[in-house]
């Protein structure tokens, strides 16, 4: 049993300290600019466009946009990127009568000439060309100047900071909404965090502590995009060395608040450890390093001060490798799977993950939220959680909502570069839960031990058309 790096720091701090930590909300020191003109829908072929939809990742998010309510009902215009003509018209013939209406578009990531005339075609754009570092700069470059909005899986940390750097101001000026690591790095942590916090708000009496996150279930394999992602983030000079051991790396220059967690990138500490907060015993979550940089730039950018932890279970890891000898034996299963390569569909449909997000108040309450999703995490579930992020880019009504209940954030320009929270926030989640992507519980428990189990998120304004087609 051992203490947060969180914990450890405020009672060095002591009590009087703490408390004025805690409540020191980050402060954004440039003024809103007024909401720019947007890109005019009705002028470009496509309200959504796929870039890397050949690639085996790109592939499935071609397939789920295929049998979306959205893109069915004729509500969201898709089209297909990619560097190979050839390729795309076998990906839309391979689709059938539901990709007929998908559009081709051919550029390569590198020519700045081709990615300008494939991003005025569209007034969002999903991303699965990665790593980001080699192959992201000039869509993100030429996104931010036109207005339209983007979506990635990136987990290259020193590649987003470095976006923030050069695009940020950019976006805003545009309006254009650039969410990072909208896939499972690192949306499932970054929503669920939100969701706890606004779930304590509105039913518990407390201000906000810290929040952990817990993994519970993980059955799925590492993507090929995802290890190269993290050979791209490896410090090659001092100074992305130091760059790589701050914990608050995105938080935003023009950000200070509470910095709880600034000796450990994680929160949860290097040492296995009992956390009381979830009745979790486990390690560092292997992904922390890259999920809890994305939270505290979301925490920077809606105003909250809270530390975050982030781990998984024992338990897990060993349900983990169990399943992956068990799928490895059957065949099929390549250990170090290249950019474009995936396990096979049996593999992805047996995979899942399962974490629990808990807000914590100073008055000792709890708000709980419980996110399933099925399907392998590194592909399946990022392939559709990435698709969502884009058809709320591409919907005015659901990119217009603000990011939590009754916290209106359309008072000015939302362009940035963002975090799945700060740039769509819980619509984005109420639309994994209403679409199947994931499952959610929520319960909350008051400074008395009482639980109680509160509604799901119901805050779309819209009615999507309703199909058969689409489980």
């Amino acid at each position: 049993v051992a203490p947060k790096p969180s914990d450890i720091y405020l009672y060095v701090m002591g009590p009087e300290e703490a408390q004025k930590c805690l409540k020191k909300l980050p402060r954004r020191d440039e003024p809103r600019l007024p909401i720019p003109v947007e890109v005019n829908a009705a002028n470009r072929p496509y309200d959504l466009l796929v870039y890397g939809a050949t690639g085996f990742t790109g592939k499935l998010c071609a397939e789920y946009l295929s049998h979306h309510p959205d893109v069915t009902s004729g509500r969201v215009r898709v089209g297909l990127g990619g560097r190979s003509e050839k390729k795309l018209k076998k990906l839309k013939q391979s689709l059938g009568k539901a990709g007929e209406n998908f559009g081709i578009e051919v550029a390569d990531s590198g020519n700045t000439t081709q990615i300008l005339r494939l991003v005025r075609t569209t007034t969002a754009i999903i991303t699965t060309v990665g790593p980001y570092t080699k192959y992201g700069t000039i869509l993100v470059e030429v996104c931010s100047q036109l207005g339209v909005h983007y979506a990635d899986l990136s987990g290259e940390p020193l590649w987003q900071r470095k976006m923030i750097d050069d695009w940020d101001k950019t976006a805003k000026e545009l309006g254009s909404r650039i969410i990072v690591a909208a896939g499972y790095d690192s949306a499932p942590f970054d929503l669920g965090t939100f969701a706890a916090l606004d779930y304590a708000e509105r039913f518990l009496s407390g201000g906000p502590k810290d929040v952990t996150a817990v993994v519970h279930t993980m059955r799925g394999m590492a993507s090929g995009g995802t290890i190269a992602s993290a050979m791209q983030s490896v410090p090659k000079n001092e100074s992305e060395m130091r760059q790589m051991m701050d914990p608050y790396l995105l938080k935003g220059r023009h950000a200070v608040g509470c910095e709880l967690d600034k000796y450990d990138v994680s929160g949860w500490g290097l040492w296995p450890r009992y956390d009381f907060t979830t009745g979790a015993f486990g390690v560092m979550h292997f992904m922390a390093p890259i999920n809890a940089r994305i939270v505290r730039r979301s925490m920077a950018l809606l105003k909250y001060a809270a530390p975050y932890a982030e781990g998984i279970t024992l338990y897990a890891l060993l349900d983990w490798f169990t399943f992956f000898l068990n799928e490895y034996l059957k065949g099929g299963l390549s250990i170090f799977p290249a950019p474009g390569e995936g396990p096979p569909e049996r593999t992805m449909r047996n995979g899942r993950v399962r974490l629990q997000v808990v807000a914590t108040t100073d008055k000792g309450e709890k708000a709980t939220v419980h996110l399933s999703f099925p399907g392998d995490p590194g592909y399946l579930a990022t392939s559709r959680m990435i698709s969502e992020a884009g058809l709320c880019l591409a919907i005015k009504e659901c990119r217009d909502l603000p990011q939590m209940t009754d916290k209106v954030s359309t008072a000015g320009s939302r362009g940035g570069v963002h975090t799945p929270a700060s740039g769509l926030g819980l619509p984005l989640l109420e639309r994994y839960v209403r679409n199947g992507v994931a499952s959610m519980k929520v319960t909350t428990t008051d400074e008395n031990g009482v639980e109680t189990v509160r509604p799901a998120l119901k805050i779309h304004p819209y009615t999507p058309p309703k199909t058969d087609e689409y489980i």
